[in-house]
């Protein structure tokens, strides 16, 4: 039984949307080197510049596909500056990203066996608009890449800068100040405090009490329906962090939430 052909795999992030032909021109690029390119959108909804919720978003999505999978993210506010555009080589993936601080929960989690900055004109469109780098750099880029070109031959190696887009969680004796780190589709607030901190709590037997924007919640539901409609809950996320929700509503529009925002939880609390 002869082994079926290894496919190259393209994913794409981007804050592009689906109004304007951005992605399509960018995957046009793409094909003319390979048709047969597995091309998947893991979202072109980021919100506009929002390089914070595009690092969480590829931080949840990166390893979920096959080894060598190359992941393009444009999410880029500083598209036309002096700003590095990376070819990196992180675990079992390939990513080329903005020097941004993009692959924060990457770098968190995979060793870094190669950054490399993009600047051999040879592998770029001949003319490059200071807008659309997009179709200008990362594509052709891309493209050259899915072909086998030895990606020392893109620019030089060099240390990526050190941009930390989220803090971590102030641990105290007796309380952990958090943050919004994400807000997903359905408004619900994804926070930076992971499953192990909150079931090290609950299983220490600790009571405790969450204060997010003048609301407290005494526990943590397994499920939305663990509270009636309209009732704010916290909850473990699929995406291994503690987060909040609002059953059946939108959590963030209706008590005025945004990333970035402080919440307490309070522990050893006396009986």
């Amino acid at each position: 039984m002869e082994s079926k052909p290894n496919i190259p795999v393209v994913t794409f992030l981007t804050d592009f949307g689906y109004q304007d032909g951005s992605v399509g021109i960018m995957k046009g690029i793409i094909l003319e080197v390979n048709r047969d390119i597995k091309m998947v959108d893991i979202s072109h909804e980021i919100p506009q510049h929002d390089v914070r919720s595009a690092a969480f978003v590829i931080g949840q999505a990166y390893a979920y596909f096959p080894e060598n999978t190359l992941h393009i993210i444009v999410v880029d506010p500083g598209v036309g500056t002096s700003r590095n555009i990376l070819y990196v080589e992180a675990g079992y993936y390939k990513f080329l990203v903005p020097d941004n601080g993009v692959l924060q929960y990457v770098f968190e989690c995979e060793r870094v066996f190669r950054v490399i900055n993009v600047k051999n004109q040879e592998f770029l469109l001949p003319e490059q608009s200071s807008t659309f780098h997009g179709r200008d750099i990362f594509a052709p880029v891309a493209a050259h890449i899915i072909d086998g070109v030895d990606p020392t031959l893109l620019g030089e190696n060099i240390e990526p800068k050190a941009i930390s887009l989220s803090s971590k969680p102030e641990i105290e004796t007796d309380m952990i100040r958090g943050e919004i780190n994400y807000i997903d589709h359905f408004g619900n607030l994804v926070s930076n405090i992971s499953h192990e901190t909150i079931i090290k709590l609950l299983k220490e037997k600790k009571k405790f009490r969450i204060l997010l924007a003048e609301q407290q919640i005494d526990e943590i539901s397994e499920t939305f329906f663990s509270k009636p409609p309209g009732n704010l809950l916290a909850y473990l996320d699929s995406s291994g962090y503690l987060a909040f929700a609002i059953n059946g509503q939108n959590a963030a529009e209706k008590m005025g939430i945004s990333v970035g925002d402080h919440f307490e939880i309070l522990y050893s609390l006396p009986d």
